[in-house]
Formats: C-alpha cells, sequence, structure tokens
C-alpha cells in the first residue's frame, strides 16, 4: 500500500508542481529581462489638445504579463478619452524600445467608433517614475466611422500623463 500511495505523489508533484515551477520561472524570467515590467505598469492620466480649445482627460491602465495583449507587444491596458466631444474607449497595447523602458510606442485602437477625433500611435519616452510623455496621431472619423481622404487629419498632439491611482482612472470621465 506504501508503495502505491508514494506512487500517487510522484504523479502529483509532476502534474502540479512541474506547470507551477515552469510558469514561475516564465514570470521570474519576464521580470528579469524587462525590469521596467513592475514599474511601468499602472494607472496614468493627464490631458491632450485635440485642437483649439478641445482640451480632452486621457486616462490609462497599462499592465504587463508574459503571454498578454496582442501578438507580441509588451504592455496591454484600456485607456478612455472624455471631452467636449464625449468619451472614446481604446483599448492600448504598447511596445518597449529598450530595457528601460524610456523610449516606447503605444497603439490606441478605438472601441466607440463614430463621427470624431480619435488618439491613433502614440510614440513617447517615460522618465522611469512618473511622467509619460507621448507625441500622438489624431485620426478624424466622419459620420459612418470612416476617414475620409478628402478631409485632412488633424496635427499630431503631446499627449503627458502623470502616475496615479485606479480610483483616479476610474472617475477620469465620470
Amino acid at each position: 500500500m506504501s508503495g502505491s500511495w508514494w506512487r500517487w505523489v510522484r504523479v502529483a508533484l509532476v502534474v502540479i508542481a512541474l506547470p507551477a515551477l515552469v510558469i514561475g520561472a516564465c514570470f521570474g524570467l519576464h521580470a528579469v529581462l524587462n525590469p521596467w515590467s513592475r514599474t511601468l505598469p499602472g494607472a496614468w492620466v493627464g490631458t491632450a489638445a485635440f485642437g483649439p480649445g478641445d482640451d480632452r482627460v486621457v486616462a490609462m491602465t497599462l499592465v504587463s504579463y508574459p503571454g498578454q495583449g496582442r501578438g507580441d507587444s509588451d504592455l496591454d491596458g484600456e485607456a478612455v478619452v472624455c471631452g467636449l466631444a464625449g468619451t472614446m474607449r481604446y483599448r492600448v497595447y504598447g511596445y518597449v524600445a529598450d530595457r528601460a523602458a524610456s523610449r516606447l510606442t503605444l497603439d490606441l485602437d478605438e472601441e466607440t467608433q463614430g463621427e470624431g477625433i480619435y488618439l491613433g500611435t502614440a510614440k513617447g519616452t517615460w522618465n522611469g517614475a512618473d511622467e509619460l510623455v507621448f507625441t500622438a496621431d489624431l485620426r478624424r472619423l466622419g459620420p459612418d466611422g470612416v476617414s475620409d481622404s478628402a478631409i485632412p487629419d488633424p496635427p499630431p498632439t503631446t499627449v503627458a500623463l502623470r502616475r496615479t491611482t485606479d480610483e483616479t482612472v476610474a472617475a477620469a470621465c465620470g
């Protein structure tokens, strides 16, 4: 009887402990190779000028988990932009250019579509602490939610974000 018990213990170790060790090693390796992954993710809020007299609040939450996101993205998240034109929601996918994450690119895919001006790709810098600054493309969509080549897109805008709390992001657009 005791031999059979040990056999089940060995099987349990292989079935449970081995996958747990592999998953833990992946997260550990991710943290070592990407030191920014412990400090860059979080809640961010700021403003962006979409045109004269059209300053909008930009609130964003970023996460970094191995195997998450779109394709090979380093960051995943959500953003909300609100102002006179209403509230626009985005999925965010980020790509880090160096180990310090001092340079990065965010792709913002709008979830809300309709007539309006939307953020597009944003390229910028992170100061390693509490400030993200991007230059973001603006895209103008017509009434059918499609861009019209006859109407040019507005010029890019600067998006300046400061680290904040999840509660501030949740309350950013009321």
